[in-house]
C-alpha cells in the first residue's frame, strides 16, 4: 500500500501489526509514523517517531525523521524539541542525518509527501544550517 501512495491502508496495516506487540519498538514503526503524519494524525505520529528515534538514536533516517516531523508540526514546543534533539545528537549521526535529507535519500525510502516537505522545511531552517558547520 505504501509504494502505491495508499497511506490510509498502509497505516491501517502497520497499525494492526504494531498493536500485536505495542511495547516492542521496531524500525518499521518509523514508516507507520510517517504515514500517520501524511494523514494529519500529528500527535500520534510524533509519539511514535519519538519512541523509534529514542530506541534507534544512531540511525540517521530516524534522526532526520523525528526532527523534521517535530519542526513541521509547527508549535513552538515542537520546534524547540526539534532543535534540542538536533543539537544533542552525536556529530556523526547529525552529519549522516543531514546527508540523508540533503541527498534526498528520503525519496529512495519512499517517504510520503508531507514527510518530504517536513524534511525540506527543516533543512532550510537556521537550526539545520548553523549546527551543521
Amino acid at each position: 500500500f505504501h509504494a502505491m501512495g495508499q497511506w490510509e491502508d498502509a497505516a491501517k496495516d502497520l497499525g494492526e501489526v504494531l498493536q500485536k506487540k505495542p511495547l516492542d519498538v521496531q524500525p518499521f514503526w518509523l514508516r507507520y509514523s510517517l504515514e500517520l503524519f501524511e494523514l494529519h494524525q500529528i500527535p500520534e505520529s510524533l509519539g511514535i517517531a519519538r519512541r523509534v528515534a529514542n530506541k534507534f538514536d544512531l540511525e540517521p533516517e530516524c534522526a532526520a525523521a523525528v526532527v523534521s516531523l517535530l519542526w513541521a508540526a509547527g508549535g513552538n514546543a515542537q520546534r524547540a524539541e526539534a532543535e534540542t534533539r538536533w543539537r544533542a545528537m552525536q556529530v556523526t549521526v547529525r552529519q549522516s542525518a543531514l546527508q540523508f535529507i540533503t541527498m534526498e535519500r528520503f525519496l529512495q525510502r519512499q517517504w510520503p509527501p508531507a514527510a518530504v516537505a517536513a524534511a525540506q522545511s527543516f533543512i532550510q531552517s537556521d537550526v539545520a544550517r548553523l549546527s551543521s558547520m
